[in-house]
């Protein structure tokens, strides 16, 4: 309103507390119509004699039932006698220091005091605690607009009721500056925003709830009406009546190689021309169609003005025009955005298709090629100006986003086969999570595949799609973004409920069909696998946690998670892009135990006594030592107090021949050589006990006394490797530590030798005897039946096979190379080498076809004699109902993997120095090779699949019984209905007669030929 004076006047001086600097003046004239007390400041007063000043008793009043001083702060509405000495004591200092005081008061209109109901009618009474809060809520945000916001500043203030106007002496200062210095001087001058801001804050928090409900429905009515005109804009345009103007535009439109630049804030002359025909298009739609609702919105922007008038007086700037322009602007990027999306999908419909015409590894292997054309045109062009390389990384990301889509769509098949199969399984707990679990899998692919513009038509699916991303994320290929702390931990707890479900019930088949990984090792191999991904994701959340920690500094980002990139890589590299390495792991630490399991139960069935309990106990800790070892130190840390109890149990039971000098510690060299020590005592005191005799490895020519001798070689091994890492340390000279440690070099390695020769005793007994298992049963039964072809030759392949384990696993320097022994070994690997523990890059095609070769004579004889008492022997599931069906479905599984591992073997040679690629294009072949690993490993699945083929030829069988009779009463009919129309047509009906008769006939013989080599097949 005209000549309304504005609610709230702030204004503020600031001046050093020293002589040296210039003194507080009388404010200037611009404040003159405020009749509150003038700032004074002597030239030499103090900062505390300005405290005396502006809590005087003839300004200030004390509020009723409120004790200490008038004066407050940040901390208290009246300080008491100690915050009020604090003060004193804080302005001192400030004074001796020559800080600067900003010396401020806020003055309020008394019609505004009243119509808040802070001033009573008849001005006499105040709030007081009222106007004081509103001063503390607004001071921070003042502080932090001026860089104030530092311990060392304080403020204090006093509602002054001496004036017509009540007002409120605001006072700031510092024990130390924070403030910009410019010339040597502090800069002492507050911005404008700064005192528009605190009057507004301050305004706000005094305002009745009334006028705030006024401003507010103002506001929401703006944003409506903003909204609903952009709702209007994106109508019209697709209307017929606004074509002709469109189809102007858009031939108007530069063809710029960023389309972003087609906005309402370029001006360049280039853009001149469709800027004035998108303005006018606008201008039409706003005075035609949208002429209500945009005076609507021009009304509430005036009154919107009119508030700020009121409130903060008639200097504020007209907004209304400014306002209005920004109207227009953001529904001239409305059109924009319209011709942008017509642009793009006229590009991408014609990409679409090329991707279309080829297959999902063509596109592959095409947006390999582009990233490397990509990566020569970002050389040839660091600042990324050329339309060329902007296209190309389009096109990128449109083929990126199509094989995602792609991905996930064939993901979604597998998973309806997978839940086709389950429901066919017996109705168990497990099953029924099973289940659940893929039809929940399938909704997420399906969400994640679905457009955000069509999830947002459909109520609740963004938040379905939240839910199910916390159950069903991929822990590998998800970005750090996306696994937030809360992602993590409930994709964490649903890895958890499936690894319960798998280790309650291993043997249920909705189990076993789900089983991500198979191997020998069955669930333990699975449980890693799972392990593996929960800290994956782990490991991501704290990236994600530390990115947004510190995502100012990248330097402390970089430090903070390098260590989690590193287990991840490896993770990644070791657990899940080729689980084959944790079956070796687990296969290690099997064959490891195997031996100490064999002699812990050797030690049990002997009678108690002290020796046997020693080797008993150190039996049961390093078993279990070897256990932990070979877990992953990333799992050991997710039980608490394992990974502190496997430090002390490797003090005391790592593998000597492990140890390098610079892992020999001082700790750890003194533990292993107390623990050894202990041990040949134990020896010594007693050399006939029959528990030595178990720990001795299996070789008639190894007694106690070589025992004792091997201990002792592992003590002076570890003297050397802590005498080797002594003299790194005492010598920095190379020469010298070279002369110091060559002798010790020479001595490490062949105290190293003798002990790996024990050790190789032991191991190659275990893994000839696990290789052999069930060899020498075979062998012994074949040879007692009575001698013939097929006989001899299961006889031979047996005897072979066992000479093959014995060569393979004999110690090295007894088979030597290049020997007779060697090249026996070399010529029996091509026809007995396992399939399943082979590496891929040992399948040659010479092995690969020679092997293969050697599976189909198994399977021949085995189909041409499938009663043979030889083959009955030979069968590798004896227990099966099926038999030699099985066999020959067992052995073709193991035809089917050498053919895989040969396709690794040929990918590997063909991309020889690209392990990225290798990955890649042998991901889907290693897939496979699991599954038929599980068929060799488990002939239960064999027999359930025969079970299931046998159900469907069964279910044909009926079906074509049915159809049989059902021609055969349509036969007679017919034959019925022609004989009656004898008379009639007697020629022509005899040849129809026939004729169908004929046909009926061949139609029946052939069921009836069908269904004897049918009955021939169960029978076999």
């Amino acid at each position: 309103m005209p000549g309304k004076a504005p609610n709230i006047i702030f204004t503020i001086k600031f001046s050093r507390a020293s002589s040296r600097y210039l003194s507080y003046t009388e404010r200037k004239e611009a404040v003159k119509n405020e009749q509150a007390d003038p700032i004074k400041i002597e030239e030499d007063k103090e900062l505390d004699g300005y405290l005396g000043y502006t809590d005087r008793e003839a300004a200030t009043l004390l509020e009723h039932d409120a004790d200490g001083y008038p004066t407050f702060n940040d901390q208290s509405l009246n300080l008491n006698e100690a915050q009020h000495d604090e003060l004193k004591d804080k302005l001192k200092e400030a004074s001796d220091r020559g800080a600067v005081m900003w010396a401020g008061v806020v003055s309020f209109n008394p019609d505004f005091l009243k119509s808040s109901g802070v001033l009573s009618a008849d001005g006499k009474e105040v709030n007081q605690p009222a106007i004081k809060r509103a001063i503390q809520q607004a001071m921070p945000g003042l502080l932090r607009n001026e860089q104030l916001n530092s311990p060392n500043t304080f403020w204090w203030g006093d509602v002054h009721l001496n004036t017509d106007h009540v007002h409120v002496h605001l006072t700031i200062s510092q024990t130390k500056n924070t403030r910009e210095v410019r010339d040597g001087q502090i800069v002492g001058a507050f911005h404008h925003k700064t005192f528009r801001q605190f009057k507004s804050q301050v305004e706000h928090a005094l305002m009745s709830e009334r006028e705030r409900n006024v401003e507010r429905e103002n506001q929401v009515r703006i944003t409506r009406l903003k909204g609903d005109l952009k709702d209007q804009v994106i109508n019209e345009i697709n209307l017929d009546s606004h074509q002709k103007q469109l189809l102007g535009i858009w031939q108007s439109l530069p063809n710029y190689r960023d389309q972003r630049y087609w906005r309402a804030s370029n001006h360049s002359k280039r853009f001149k021309q469709s800027q004035a025909l998108v303005n006018q298009l606008v201008d039409q739609m706003l005075k035609g169609p949208l002429k209500d609702d945009y005076q609507a919105y021009y009304q509430s922007l005036v009154k919107r003005d009119q508030l700020s008038r009121a409130r903060y007086g008639q200097k504020i700037k007209d907004t209304v025009w400014k306002n209005d322009r920004a109207l227009r602007d953001y529904l001239a990027n409305r059109i924009y955005d319209h011709f942008r999306e017509v642009n793009e999908q006229f590009t991408e419909t014609k990409l679409i298709d090329r991707m279309q015409a080829v297959d999902l590894e063509t596109n592959n292997q095409i947006l390999d090629q582009k990233v490397k054309e990509l990566k020569e045109l970002e050389k040839a062009d660091p600042e990324g100006k050329s339309a060329a390389l902007w296209t190309l990384r389009r096109e990128n990301g449109l083929r990126r986003n199509y094989i995602r889509q792609q991905n996930l769509k064939l993901a979604n098949q597998d998973l309806t086969k997978l839940e086709a199969k389950l429901s066919k399984f017996p109705v168990t707990p497990a099953q029924k999570f099973i289940l659940r679990r893929v039809k929940e899998e399938q909704e997420y692919n399906k969400l994640r595949y679905t457009p955000k513009w069509e999830r947002a038509k459909h109520e609740g699916a963004e938040e379905r799609l939240k839910q199910l991303t916390g159950q069903y994320i991929d822990p590998r290929n998800s970005s750090i973004s996306k696994v937030t702390p809360e992602v993590a931990k409930q994709r964490i707890q649903s890895l958890d409920q499936l690894i319960k479900v798998i280790e309650h019930d291993p043997s249920d088949p909705a189990v076993k069909a789900v089983l991500p990984v198979q191997s020998k090792q069955g669930i333990a191999h699975v449980v890693r696998y799972y392990r593996a991904q929960q800290r994956l994701l782990a490991n991501k959340a704290t990236i994600h946690e530390n990115n947004r920690k510190y995502k100012d500094n990248d330097e402390q980002k970089k430090t903070a998670n390098r260590t989690y990139f590193a287990e991840n890589a490896l993770i990644t590299n070791q657990y899940l892009d080729d689980p084959q390495k944790i079956s070796e792991q687990l296969e290690q630490t099997a064959l490891a135990n195997d031996k100490l399991t064999e002699r812990i139960n050797a030690l049990k069935r002997l009678p108690k006594s002290p020796t046997r309990n020693y080797f008993l106990k150190q039996l049961r800790e390093q078993r279990l030592f070897n256990r932990l070892n070979n877990m992953p130190r990333w799992q050991r840390q997710m039980v608490p107090g394992r990974e502190e109890y496997y430090q002390q149990l490797r003090l005391k039971h790592i593998q000597v021949t492990k140890v390098g000098d610079w892992s020999a510690t001082s700790q750890l060299v003194a533990a292993r050589k107390h623990n050894l020590k202990r041990t040949i005592e134990v020896i010594k005191q007693n050399p006939t006990d029959p528990a030595i005799k178990i720990m001795t490895p299996d070789d008639p020519d190894f007694g106690t006394d070589q025992l004792v001798a091997y201990y002792q070689t592992q003590r002076k091994y570890l003297d050397i490797q802590a005498q080797i890492r002594d003299n790194k340390v005492r010598y920095k000279d190379e020469d010298e530590l070279k002369k110091a440690n060559s002798r010790l070099y020479a001595s490490s390695m062949q105290a190293k030798k003798e002990m790996e020769k024990v050790e190789l005793i032991d191991n190659w007994v275990a893994k000839l005897k696990q290789a052999n298992q069930g060899l020498p049963e075979r062998q012994a039964a074949l040879e007692k039946l009575p001698q013939g072809p097929i006989r001899d030759y299961f006889l031979k392949q047996v005897r072979e096979q066992q000479e093959y384990n014995r060569l393979k696993f004999m110690p090295w320097w007894q088979r030597g190379k290049n020997t007779p022994l060697d090249k026996r070994l070399q010529e029996l690997k091509l026809r007995y080498i396992d399939p399943r523990t082979m590496w891929p890059n040992d399948a040659t095609p010479e092995l690969v076809k020679t092997r293969t070769d050697e599976i189909a004579k198994v399977i021949g004889l085995m189909g041409k004699y499938p009663r043979g008492s030889a083959v009955k022997i030979m069968l590798p599931n004896p227990d099966s109902s099926y038999g030699v069906s099985n066999a020959i479905r067992y052995f073709h599984a193991q035809q089917q993997l050498l053919q895989l591992n040969g396709q690794i073997y040929l990918n590997n040679q063909k991309y020889p120095d690209d392990k990225d690629k290798q990955k890649e294009v042998n991901k889907r072949y290693y897939a496979q090779r699991f599954k038929y690993m599980a068929l060799i490993d488990d002939g239960k699945l064999i027999d359930h699949q025969l079970d299931q083929e046998l159900k469907d030829k069964l279910r044909e069988k009926v079906d074509k019984v049915g159809r049989k009779a059902r021609i055969g009463q349509q036969m007679n009919k017919f034959i019925g209905q022609l004989g009656k129309g004898l008379q009639a047509a007697q020629q022509e009906g005899r040849v129809r007669t026939q004729a169908l008769k004929k046909r009926l006939d061949g139609e029946i013989d052939e069921f009836e030929e069908m269904d004897r080599e049918e009955s021939q097949g169960l029978e076999r």
